[in-house]
């Protein structure tokens, strides 16, 4: 998904369509389901959409689907197993963030990420998995996508 999410904003920006100059949460047109129709859905192979709150989802066509929240920065949760459980962030759901500004003690502005933080290695990314599971995507990146044997869930 972090490659397909990165694709999207290749794309996007060859089409002129740059994600950079997407207004952030104080703009109320601009929510999660406008960012991700405007910006995600030309470029992902989808079988349907549906609103429930403030969250958007989108269901792919290889059986998983991501919800997006606007919070900031958009937030992107994949289920990489769709419905089948756990459905546990950190085990099968993965947190992305995109933001188009610095945000602070991160290295993320302008490109999808997981939360890197500036002061990053492995060994603090591991930290920050067991102590919230929604960074464990930090992790992941450092093991290149890979489930290590230290991995905690």
């Amino acid at each position: 998904m972090y490659s397909a999410l990165n694709n999207a904003n290749l794309r996007a920006k060859a089409d002129g369509n740059d994600w950079e100059f997407w207004a952030e949460s104080d703009s109320p047109n601009q929510d999660a389901e406008f960012f991700t129709r405007q910006y995600l859905l030309p470029y992902f192979n989808y079988m349907k959409t549906e609103r429930i709150g403030g969250i958007f989802y989108v269901y792919l066509t290889d059986g998983s689907y991501m919800y997006v929240q606007n919070g900031g920065c958009m937030d992107f949760y994949f289920d990489v197993n769709g419905k089948k459980t756990p459905n546990i962030v950190g085990k099968d759901i993965f947190d992305f963030i995109y933001c188009s500004y610095n945000y602070p003690d991160t290295h993320i502005k302008g490109r999808i990420s997981p939360h890197l933080f500036e002061d990053g290695s492995r060994e603090i990314a591991l930290e920050h998995c067991k102590a919230a599971p929604h960074m464990c995507t930090e992790l992941l990146y450092y093991d290149g996508w890979e489930f290590k044997d230290d991995y905690p869930y």
